[in-house]
């Protein structure tokens, strides 16, 4: 019982608060905190389509991106955010439903990098080794988010970079995957793309100088 309510009603309560306070970042601006509760409050894109997203036996990403597909602008994508964080809040760890944050948070006006960044680093994480999702389908919704990406929102790409690079997604065999994925963010926001690869070769040369340093015997055990 204890295991359950740290897992699952524990996680709840920390994402409301998390979202509650994401609503509170706008509340400067009245009219953008007021859609944004709106967003919230109202059934918004069909409950019932939801619904049966999280009662499925199996993860079904494609559905998630035919809801992407109907969205046509910010203020769409603000309400497709809206009960996704609804959602969210009883199923805190969905990768479906974190891909849908993730996604529409990147295509809402008042877009937050860190939520689409801590979304996407979830969903390719630890919600997909609690949900066992094998690496295939987990490849293809990869795949699906950077064609969103590349195709609709630029700020996907430099935060699915960044993820996949902090949960040591791609192993060093698959190190062309990895190349592939910065070419085509590349093209599409190579500033941002630009300050996440020198991050990844910063990361890479602390790991490879603290390890000489160690081996050389610098270091203690602790």
């Amino acid at each position: 019982m204890i295991g359950y309510c740290y897992d699952t009603i524990e996680r709840a309560r920390r994402r409301a608060i998390f979202e509650a306070m994401e609503a509170a970042k706008q509340g400067r601006d009245p009219e953008r905190f007021r859609r944004r509760l709106l967003d919230y409050l109202q059934e918004g894109m069909d409950p019932d389509a939801f619904q049966s997203l999280v009662g499925s036996e199996t993860i079904n990403f494609d559905t998630c991106v035919e809801m992407v597909g109907k969205v046509n602008n910010a203020v769409e994508a603000g309400e497709l955010r809206g009960i996704t964080i609804r959602f969210l809040e009883s199923y805190p760890d969905h990768p479906a439903l974190l891909m849908l944050r993730a996604v529409s948070e990147s295509m809402s006006e008042d877009c937050d990098d860190s939520v689409v960044l801590d979304s996407l680093r979830n969903l390719f994480g630890a919600a997909a080794a609690k949900y066992s999702i094998a690496r295939a389908p987990l490849d293809d919704i990869l795949r699906k988010v950077a064609t969103i990406g590349a195709t609709r929102s630029a700020t996907l790409l430099p935060a699915l970079l960044l993820a996949v690079e902090d949960v040591s997604y791609f192993s060093s065999d698959r190190k062309h995957e990895y190349e592939a994925l910065v070419r085509q963010s590349m093209t599409v926001a190579p500033s941002d793309t630009e300050d996440v690869v020198l991050v990844s070769k910063f990361k890479a040369a602390l790991i490879a100088a603290h390890s000489a340093v160690k081996a050389a015997g610098y270091l203690s055990r602790e």
